[in-house]
């Protein structure tokens, strides 16, 4: 199981204790050992797991949390596995930020062919630095060897936090998607919570957003944080289905950053805190189309059941 750690031991765990912040450095861990169980009864996770840091910051394709300084949110987390089905390469992809030197820092106005995109960018590029990171195995039999690579995609200029990465392929294309806030976006530029996705012809090709922005996914307008976090499996074809959290409803005027600022009692009963219903979202090139809605936590089966009567 690849997972997020943050902080250190010995650090505070409370702030309220002495005043001091609590640590959110973020490093990529594994955790392995037990075994994996399944009855009838259902299943269970048996033996005792071992821990162990297996990727940090390296401070040249991914900035350390020192380099961040007072940063929106330092991003080190996130570690999907993924296998390509072209090379049988193994990778860990994750949500990472740039380190962005001084001469880069200015977001300076970029021509595109469809016109100026960045115009009335006021912040740096060392505030709105995101990026989907990479990393591959360099031991088939070992899980906890890994060598860092240059990011899939980044965002310096455009946006700070592009989190969840994660790789579909469908028909030979490779769909990278990834997370975003409205609140991750730089003056000047703006998009919703919700799922943004890229394809390209390979792994580490030319990512094109789809449907024109990257949007593929998003909350209604009177309801712009009533879920997040989501995560496409393949489901059918060229199908995906689309796993999310229910977040935060009825907020009215509230911004997501300002959730905490509300009292206790308040954020609770506006708090969902349960799977989301799993909406199908069809691809076709770089076009996506939501087909239908399903169960909330719907997970597509990895292999067909066995009949009832098999051992």
């Amino acid at each position: 199981m690849f997972y997020t750690a943050t902080g250190r031991s010995g650090e505070p765990n409370d702030p309220r204790d002495d005043g001091t912040d609590i640590s959110y450095e973020q490093r990529l861990a594994l955790a392995e050992g037990p075994t994996l169980e399944t009855t009838r009864d259902g299943v269970d996770i048996k033996g005792v797991w071992e821990h162990e840091i297996i990727l940090t910051a390296d401070g040249e394709y991914y900035q350390t949390q020192e380099q961040a300084g007072e940063g929106i949110i330092y991003a080190f987390r996130d570690p999907w596995y993924f296998e390509d089905p072209d090379s049988g390469c193994q990778y860990l992809i994750f949500e990472g930020n740039t380190p962005v030197t001084d001469d880069e820092s200015a977001c300076k106005r970029q021509e595109l062919d469809s016109g100026d995109y960045t115009s009335g960018v006021a912040a740096t590029g060392a505030q709105f630095n995101g990026n989907i990171g990479i990393a591959v195995s360099t031991a088939d039999d070992d899980m906890s060897e890994w060598e860092l690579r240059p990011p899939l995609l980044d965002a310096v200029c455009v946006n700070q936090q592009l989190e969840r990465g994660n790789v579909v392929v469908v028909d030979g294309s490779y769909y990278l998607f990834c997370d975003s806030h409205k609140f991750t976006f730089p003056e000047g530029l703006d998009g919703p919570d919700g799922m943004y996705g890229f394809v390209a012809d390979s792994l580490r090709g030319d990512y094109e957003p789809l449907n024109g922005s990257g949007l593929v996914l998003a909350n209604p307008e009177d309801q712009p944080f009533q879920t997040y976090s989501w995560m496409p499996v393949p489901y059918d074809d060229n199908q995906v289905a689309v796993l999310s959290f229910y977040n935060y409803h009825d907020l009215g005027e509230t911004s997501l950053t300002g959730v905490g600022d509300l009292p206790r009692e308040e954020q609770q009963a506006k708090f969902g805190g349960t799977f989301a219903p799993t909406a199908v979202v069809e691809l076709d090139g770089s076009s996506t189309r939501l087909v239908e809605t399903l169960g909330p936590g719907f997970l597509p089966a990895a292999c067909s059941n066995p009949p009832l009567d098999s051992a």
